[in-house]
């Protein structure tokens, strides 16, 4: 039995440009899936992953607050709690709100504009007019919406978002499925301008080469470098530390270290393998003069080189709550106008290098995307009059003590703990491989435990022994120089180990500095999961200096371009 259409008491005509979407976004958020028998919207897997990776950042601070960092504790847990909420209460929300995504039924001929859950909202696709394409324009870029109008007026919407590109191939193909005009929010039929409101296709960006191209004699292709590696290996690195903390953890840090730790180490071993194992980078066959932009594929994606018309390079200043940076697009346009991005990164000269040698490879004209010139000097000269002329001073400098202040902060965080957790037991280690090795008696054993702020206990290796150097007696409770100079909760199965095997009385050799006989230690080695802990300050080094080196490069670029 047909379900009965309930028209609104206040139709909205379709000539109306007022958007119906509340969730308005320059990137692709959302998709068209075909099936056999519905047309469904869903959500696509990158706007899951940059959820994702959100809800990764902001368990940050919490790790810090775990960590025990007393001043940092209270304040970093709030912050971290409150970010991990609002990326878990998207996460969750997107998932649960998928089932009420629109969906055509075309078997049956029904529209749900709130999903099949609400089938008191289907209307007939018979009572579909047209569909329309409304374009607001975003800081940066354009967000597309696609609504269905019916034929008393009323509007349902679809989906919005801002890939272009992907939005009109899933509007006309929506459209042909279902028999229906395209209209824009005149009435107008609705002309797809190739090339119109020319942006970014991959909105955002990197500040450093994360892309290069591979010129091999059958074949380019996009690769990932040596430095977004190097990004995943020091997360991982970072992961990895945090969850053997956990696993050798004897209280309350046990389950959060160990959840914190898989997320980061996982997380970063997926994207790092992701970018090695991935058929999908785009692909230029020169044997067979074929152009693949999602990799090799069989079926039937692939254009013909005889189809390109010129290769583009897009500036684009990516922003954020850090600061601001340039990143460049390379796109190649075909002769019908449509666009197909190759990559992005914010190398201006390297990009540019590789793009001049792609264009003489496939006998390309390569253009500046904003004036349609041809390039032919470097991009940080070709847009320094624009960029002097928009850039505001104050801000400038503003912006750069901010991220100084930023940058040193982790900076020190990290130049601490790399004092604490490696150079410091490190260089005892390496000291002490020219002591000399002496008889000593264990006079007592046993292992100190502390009270930690948050209530969890911390062990430290207290072994008292005695020894004689040229007539004199010495003690010294040093046992090595990580589990005896270092209270920790982690590893303390191995030195409660230890403790039971220093019995009193127990002859042993200890190493005695010759040039200070008071200074004596029994073991010189380095406890596997120590030497994991002392990856852990490299993610805030390199963050911080890199913050730091991006602060005062960009305080010079300005000043030249000014």
């Amino acid at each position: 039995m047909p379900i009965p259409f309930k028209p609104s008491s206040t139709p909205t005509p379709s000539t109306e440009k007022k958007h119906l979407s509340k969730n308005l976004s320059s990137t692709q958020t959302k998709r068209l899936v075909f099936r056999r028998d519905d047309v469904i919207v869903r959500y696509t897997l990158r706007f899951f992953f940059g959820l994702l990776v959100f809800a990764m950042i902001s368990s940050v601070p919490i790790i810090i607050a775990l960590l025990d960092f007393e001043i940092f504790a209270i304040p970093f847990l709030i912050l971290g709690s409150i970010l991990e909420l609002i990326a878990l209460t998207c996460i969750i929300y997107c998932l649960f709100n998928t089932r009420n995504l629109p969906v055509f039924d075309t078997l049956n001929g029904r529209f749900y504009p709130q999903g099949r859950r609400h089938a008191e909202s289907a209307v007939s696709t018979k009572d579909i007019d047209h569909l329309q394409i409304l374009e607001m324009e975003m800081s940066p870029g354009f967000c597309y919406e696609l609504n269905a109008v019916m034929k008393d007026g009323n509007r349902r919407h679809i989906m919005a978002h801002g890939g272009r590109q992907n939005f009109m191939k899933d509007a006309k193909q929506l459209a042909q499925n279902l028999a229906l005009s395209i209209k824009d929010e005149q009435g107008e039929p609705y002309v797809d301008i190739p090339g119109k409101h020319e942006g970014p296709l991959v909105p955002g960006g990197v500040s450093f080469q994360s892309m290069r191209l591979v010129f091999r004699q059958d074949s380019i292709t996009v690769k990932a470098t040596w430095r977004l590696h190097l990004g995943y290996i020091l997360f991982m690195a970072i992961g990895t530390g945090i969850f053997c903390m956990g696993l050798f953890s004897s209280d309350g840090l046990f389950w959060p270290a160990l959840i914190m730790g898989a997320l980061f180490a996982g997380i970063a071993l997926l994207g790092s393998l992701t970018m090695i194992l991935k058929k999908t980078f785009p692909l230029f066959d020169m044997v067979d003069g074929m152009f693949y932009p999602k990799g090799f594929t069989r079926d039937g994606s692939g254009i013909s080189l005889k189809q390109l018309d010129h290769l583009e390079i897009l500036k684009e200043r990516v922003y954020n709550k850090n600061g601001s940076y340039d990143s460049y697009e390379l796109n190649v346009a075909l002769k019908d106008g449509s666009r197909y991005n190759i990559m992005d990164h914010g190398a201006d000269k390297l990009l540019l290098a590789d793009a001049k040698q792609l264009a003489e490879k496939l006998s390309l004209q390569l253009v500046d995307a904003q004036s349609g010139l041809p390039v032919t000097e470097p991009l940080d000269e070709k847009h320094k009059t624009n960029s002097a002329s928009t850039t505001s001073a104050k801000e400038t400098i503003g912006g750069v003590i901010f991220l100084v202040f930023f940058g040193l902060m982790f900076f020190v965080a990290g130049s601490f703990a790399a004092w604490m957790l490696c150079i410091k037991p490190l260089s005892g280690v390496i000291a002490s491989g020219g002591w000399t090795p002496t008889p000593a008696r264990i006079v007592s054993s046993h292992l100190d435990s502390s009270r930690g702020s948050k209530g969890g206990s911390t062990y430290r290796v207290n072994i008292h022994y005695e020894y004689d150097v040229n007539g004199a007696h010495y003690t010294s409770n040093r046992y090595d120089f990580f589990r005896s100079d270092m209270s920790s909760n982690v590893g303390v199965g191995t030195m409660r180990e230890i403790v039971s095997d220093m019995t009193e009385g127990k002859e042993v050799t200890c190493l005695v500095n010759p040039a200070n006989p008071t200074e004596a230690v029994i073991s010189r080695a380095i406890p596997w999961f120590n030497a994991l802990f002392m990856l852990f300050p490299l993610p805030f080094l390199f963050i911080g200096g890199m913050t730091i080196f991006t602060a005062i490069k960009s305080l010079f670029i300005y000043k030249d371009k000014s």
